[in-house]
C-alpha cells in the first residue's frame, strides 16, 4: 500500500481529479498522515502553500477549537479502516477563517 501511495500514478491520479475539478481538496498522505502531496485546490482554500503542508498532519493545520472532535474520530476511524469518508468538517484557514469540509 505504501508503495501505492507515493508512486507517481497516485499523484497522476490526484492530478487528473483535480483538473477536472479544480477546486477539489485533496491532499494525499502517508500511513502516519504525513501529507506528501495537496491540490491547487487545497491551498486555494486553505491559503496553506505545499511547502507549509508537505510532511506534516492536516490536523494539525485545519483543526480549531470549534472543531468537531466526535468527527474527527469517525474521520481517523474511517482512515485507519482504508475506508471512505463521507461528513461535514469544520476546518480553519491559514488565517484562522472558519471553513466547512465536506
Amino acid at each position: 500500500m505504501s508503495d501505492l501511495l507515493h508512486s507517481p500514478r497516485a499523484t497522476d491520479i490526484a492530478t487528473h481529479t483535480c483538473e477536472a475539478s479544480p477546486v477539489a481538496f485533496v491532499t494525499l498522505f502517508d500511513e502516519s498522515l504525513h501529507t506528501f502531496w495537496v491540490s491547487p485546490g487545497f491551498t486555494q482554500l486553505t491559503g496553506y502553500t505545499p511547502d507549509e503542508v508537505i510532511g506534516r498532519k492536516v490536523s494539525q493545520l485545519l483543526h480549531g477549537p470549534e472543531t468537531d472532535a466526535d468527527m474527527i474520530s469517525q474521520l481517523r476511524t474511517q482512515i485507519a479502516l482504508k475506508q471512505n469518508f463521507s461528513g461535514e468538517l469544520l476546518s480553519y484557514t491559514k488565517n484562522q477563517t472558519p471553513s466547512g469540509c465536506t
